[in-house]
């Protein structure tokens, strides 16, 4: 028979009875069915209507449950048809096409993300996402807000579609792939903002999974990036640059037969017509972002209309045009995306033919050149970490990798000019000592690099400070109470997203550990060692731990070292001055076993617990943390010492070398008169008298109008320091074209002429806030 249930309460006979009669008069209904009446007290959105849903009853006194819907009162009904009332939240990226099945994604791991591209946060509780076809039909519930210049994510069935990136909405439904339009209404149900695939989406890529992002004229492009968490595009953070590109008329025999596409990568021989020559992949050394490329034509001038040259993940897309003509030397240079393209550049004392933005990878990156029928001309491939397969370095001298013939590269063997360590517009250096000449797995070459395995490995002298973007966070260097040989390494990072660990290594004194690290670290990385007889392809734990790595080699308990590199051979953390069984360190061997733990960047503690076989915290917060405050002696105790200690014979206290940190931005010139490039400047004053390394700080800006995940920064470098109340010059809005004069370091960064914030930063990493407490001082305008 059929019956109600009111909420999850039992209903006495006479008032179910009644409710009976009158759901009966409204459903019409004496099937076998229940009604659900929920209490709407219970939910977040007690404006919002209830859905009424009918269970089925299978048998006498079973029920198949399903769960309560809330649904807004009003679906908007608006015509989706007609023009949008645009405002300041958009929708700023669809993934429509999915995600890539070779990151354990598919084309049903869509997501759509809204911006706010005002300057106040926005409440868009009630608002609505629907799409012409009726399969989505979002609401967005009480609380929903959108903050200044942020982002708003919504990821379809789960929180996987974006991987590493929490969505703030997960919603039912899927995006057709053509002939759909996709609407954002307000809470009164105006139409906001919508887009429209008529008959295809207006950007993106389905065959390659790369989003349709907005651009800042409020029209549509393909994401051209690099793959980040698995994603080609740009979840929760600011979209790549849209590439304008003039479309190419194809002509046969006066017909037109095609428009522009980007070419594919091939396997084809390369003809090598012109040869990609000289490649300066990590910069200078007073501007990492100075990246610029050198084509060189061995044969007559030749026209280069329609020819490209891309990037392994196409974030790097120059396209060349009628006026683009090479005789023998042809100069591309990186610009930042707030330069001028068509400003007159150099590199050097040499001038540029072409500009480009995007970032020429330092690891496993590739170039190819193609003609204007596709046919692929010239290429580099298989560059290895630090492009250790080809030639060039990083810090700390920045040298270009220059071609030494068709098949074969050095390193930039010259002594540079200008702060230019490579040979732009002019004929390559001449490889010689150290410099051999290096077989190119790329250019047609199937050589293999002939660096030996001493090159490999990051040096340990003359290093630079530490960057600590990741520490040595702990170490087993005892082993255990079981086995000696247990050790164990725990890096950590609290870097919000994570790091890519490629191309990294970590080394000990006499190089006896050697790992080449991978992958990434979100926030604790475990290494255990193993024994030579061991299988490295099996799974080993640390306790309860499962390790991310394994290696190979001892911790020697007396005088080792320990340094961690990043994949440019930059020196990132270090355990140095260990002492006879780690003493000025910490952790133990016999009897205890404890491991050795961080404090802080220049404090280590042993582990504090006193049970169990793993004396230690692996992938845990350290035991030192928990005490380290109760370590430090109270007030009360002080003075109780000061009393004991009325009468004694008083020590002299030790002599010890404090440096007062009382640095202050006195000055900053945002708007010069004239042209602002190479005018404007900060100035850091040093009010203390002791003088104030700052190699490991960092100045950022941050526009007027735009959140914090918008923020620029430029790092200070190892030698730079603010003298005793002296002050430090940074020329700001700095080219090659336009240098900054009589300046301690240089910055390409331009500032807003009407608002903006300047914070000295205490490390490395970009704030989140006004309020961060690694902020040393802030100037706003």
């Amino acid at each position: 028979m059929g019956g109600f249930v009111v909420g999850n309460l039992e209903t006495p006979p006479k008032l179910l009875a009644s409710i009976e009669e009158a759901l009966l008069n409204i459903f019409g209904t004496n099937d076998n069915s229940y009604v659900e009446i929920l209490d709407v007290d219970n939910y977040l959105l007690p404006e919002e209507e209830v859905e009424v849903r009918t269970i089925e009853v299978f048998s006498e006194g079973e029920v198949a449950l399903i769960d309560r819907v809330i649904s807004s009162p009003e679906k908007c009904v608006a015509n989706l048809d007609g023009p949008p009332q645009t405002g300041a939240v958009i929708i700023n990226e669809v993934a429509w096409m999915g995600g890539l099945e070779s990151q354990d994604l598919s084309h049903n791991d869509e997501w759509i993300e809204l911006r706010n591209t005002s300057s106040i946060d926005i409440d868009i509780s009630g608002w609505q996402v629907r799409d012409a076809i009726g399969d989505i039909d979002i609401v967005f519930p009480g609380g929903s807000v959108i903050s200044r210049g942020g982002f708003y994510l919504l990821e379809r069935s789960d929180d996987n579609s974006a991987p590493g990136i929490i969505a703030d909405l997960i919603y039912v439904g899927a995006l057709a792939n053509e002939n759909e339009t996709l609407g954002l209404f307000d809470a009164d149900c105006n139409l906001v903002d919508k887009v429209e695939a008529n008959s295809s989406w207006p950007a993106g890529d389905n065959t390659n999974r790369r989003t349709m992002e907005r651009s800042t004229d409020l029209g549509w492009h393909t994401f051209n990036g690099a793959i980040e968490e698995g994603v080609l595009g740009t979840p929760k953070a600011i979209n790549s640059q849209g590439i304008t590109v003039e479309a190419i008329e194809i002509e046969e025999e006066g017909e037109v037969i095609g428009n522009f596409n980007l070419c594919e990568n091939t396997n084809d021989v390369p003809t090598k017509e012109i040869l990609i020559n000289e490649v300066s992949w990590a910069g200078k050394s007073d501007n990492t972002s100075e990246e610029w490329i050198e084509l060189y034509n061995p044969g007559g001038s030749k026209s280069l209309e329609g020819w490209q040259l891309l990037d392994k993940d196409e974030s790097i897309v120059v396209v060349f045009s009628k006026e683009d003509e090479i005789d023998d030397y042809y100069l591309l240079r990186r610009i930042l995306e707030s330069e001028d393209p068509q400003g007159e550049w150099k590199v050097g004392s040499a001038f540029v033919d072409k500009t480009y933005t995007g970032v020429i990878q330092n690891s496993e990156e590739e170039l190819r050149l193609f003609d204007e029928k596709c046919v692929l001309v010239d290429e580099i491939n298989n560059v290895g970490p630090n492009w250790k397969n080809i030639g060039g370095n990083a810090s700390p001298e920045y040298k270009t990798a220059e071609r030494t013939n068709s098949s074969e590269w050095h390193t930039y063997s010259g002594t540079g000019a200008g702060g230019i360590m490579g040979t732009p517009g002019e004929q390559n250096s001449t490889p010689v000592g150290n410099t051999q000449p290096i077989k190119s797995s790329g250019g047609g070459s199937g050589g293999s690099s002939a660096k030996t395995e001493e090159d490999e490995t990051c040096r340990q002298d003359d290093l630079n400070e530490p960057t600590r973007t990741a520490l040595i966070n702990e170490v087993a260097w005892g082993g255990t109470a079981s086995s000696t040989s247990d050790e164990w390494i725990e890096l950590s990072t609290n870097i919000d997203r994570g790091l890519s660990l490629s191309g990294w290594q970590l080394l000990d004194k006499d190089e006896e550990i050697k790992i080449s690290l991978d992958g990434r670290i979100e926030d604790y990385l475990l290494l255990k060692r193993i024994l030579v007889s061991e299988n490295p392809g099996d799974i080993y734990t640390v306790g309860a731990v499962q390790v991310d790595i394994v290696f190979a080699g001892t911790i020697n308990n007396e005088e080792e070292t320990l340094r961690l590199f990043d994949a440019s051979c930059n020196l990132v953390d270090e355990v140095v001055d260990v002492g006879v069984n780690w003493g000025n360190i910490g952790g133990s061997a016999s009897p205890d076993y404890k491991s050795a733990e961080r404090i802080d960047s220049n404090t280590w503690g042993s582990y504090k617990g006193n049970e169990g076989d793993i004396m230690g915290t692996p992938r845990e917060e350290n035991s030192v943390l928990d005490n380290a405050e109760a370590e430090s002696p109270s007030e009360e105790d002080l003075n109780d010492d000061e009393e004991e200690d009325e009468g004694g014979e008083e020590e002299p206290a030790p002599e010890e070398s404090i440096v007062i940190i009382d640095l202050e931005i006195i000055s900053v010139t945002y708007d010069a008169d004239g042209a602002d490039e190479g005018q404007e400047r900060i100035i850091i004053q040093n009010n203390s008298t002791s003088t104030v390394d700052i190699s490991s700080f960092s100045i950022q800006y941050l526009k007027g109008g735009v959140g914090y995940e918008s923020i620029s920064k430029k790092n200070f470098e190892v030698g730079h320091e603010v003298i005793g109340s002296g002050d430090f010059t940074i020329g700001v809005n700095c080219s090659s074209a336009i240098p900054c004069e009589g300046v301690n370091m240089s910055w390409s960064q331009a500032l807003g002429n009407t608002s903006g914030s300047i914070y000295l930063v205490s490390n490395q990493e970009g704030v989140l806030s006004a309020e961060d407490p690694e902020i040393l001082d802030s100037f706003s305008y």
